[in-house]
């Protein structure tokens, strides 16, 4: 028969994606594309994006798992146990922000300047949010996330 639905996790010592369901064969995929010569039981990304693993049993049934969100790198911060960081830093004023995984609820965001001004806030609700800081001056900022009570602030370079 069929084998049950893939279950992906993520171990972030080395950062590795791996299946605990023991199949015949596995093929990993990005975003929805096959990933060329991935098919162990554990795959180490490289870029932030949706992963999944399709499982092969004896008979030839495949199963594929959900979609799993991965954020490399070992910078960031972290709110309410998701990794957070800001990309590019320094930047030219187009900054994404990235999460390594979904807020049960919206995460207040606000943009700060040096002097503690308040110039921008917005919710995030994605992994990946583009903010569009090309119109402040260049110098130092600061972008603050609230999620309930845990605040985690971001110092971010405008250049």
């Amino acid at each position: 028969g069929f084998p049950a639905i893939p279950v992906v996790t993520w171990d972030s010592i080395p950062h590795t994606l791996s299946t605990v369901d023991l199949g015949e064969s596995y093929q990993w995929y990005f975003n929805g594309k096959l990933i060329n010569g991935a098919t162990r039981r554990e795959y180490q990304p490289r870029e932030a994006g949706y992963y999944s693993v399709k499982v092969a049993s004896r008979l030839g049934c495949f199963s594929e798992s959900d979609r799993i969100y991965f954020l490399p790198g070992k910078t960031g911060k972290w709110l309410h146990g998701i990794r957070i960081k800001c990309s590019p830093n320094p930047g030219n004023g187009w900054v994404r922000l990235l999460l390594s995984r979904l807020p049960e609820k919206p995460i207040q965001l606000t943009v700060i300047d040096r002097f503690g001004q308040r110039l921008y806030s917005t919710r995030v609700v994605d992994h990946n949010t583009l903010l569009n800081l090309t119109k402040l001056a260049k110098g130092q900022y600061f972008i603050e996330l609230i999620l309930d009570k845990d605040r985690v602030t971001l110092p971010f370079l405008l250049q």
